[in-house]
């Protein structure tokens, strides 16, 4: 996974919020998904509901930030591509076209999915120790039982080998039309 995946997140998300047009249409796109799903029944109103996301940012330097903006990336996926194909139609320059055609590209991928999924999931497990050890009046046996928490957990999803995660990709995957290879060839030996 690794730097790469981060930078691919980063640049998407940094190509999305760079313009105000784009992220008016990120923003109305996302109104009208909630007056859907309000009017389907899918979703219910109240106090707190429903609230507006806003495609998150990584800092560098806080892997908070970048768990922040891999809840955001998934919560509002369709609609981000939504505005990568407008982008690839009706960009200003050149530039913006390609730039958004390959963000297209690597993001409509089974790989860039599966990686999405779980760098949310293992940063999801690891997210509340990493905001202790950020604190300067953390004491050590809080922290100490935050890592075995954190070792138990990460544990456990490497028992279940992966089928809950595989699982949650596929059906992601299909949601978005994404196509999902034949889990089975990666594992024939050629011989």
């Amino acid at each position: 996974v690794g730097c790469f995946f981060f930078s691919l997140v980063n640049n998407l998300s940094n190509f999305v919020v760079a313009s105000s047009k784009w992220r008016e249409i990120l923003r109305e796109s996302q109104i009208l998904k909630v007056v859907e799903a309000l009017k389907s029944g899918e979703i219910s109103s109240g106090y707190g509901l429903n609230q507006e996301t806003t495609l998150k940012q990584a800092r560098y330097t806080r892997w908070d930030s970048h768990y922040g903006m891999l809840l955001s990336m998934i919560s509002l996926f369709t609609l981000v591509i939504d505005v990568l194909k407008f982008v690839e139609e009706n960009g200003i320059s050149s530039y913006q076209r390609v730039k958004a055609c390959h963000l297209l590209k690597s993001m409509l991928s089974f790989e860039s999915i599966f990686n999405l999924h779980l760098m949310r999931h293992i940063l999801g497990i690891t997210n509340e120790l990493s905001q202790a050890l950020q604190r300067s009046d953390q004491d050590i046996i809080n922290v100490i039982a935050l890592v075995r928490v954190c070792k138990e957990r990460l544990q456990s999803m490497r028992n279940d080998g992966c089928h809950t995660l595989l699982n949650e990709v596929s059906l992601f995957c299909e949601k978005q039309d994404i196509n999902i290879p034949n889990m089975d060839d990666a594992f024939i030996t050629q011989g």
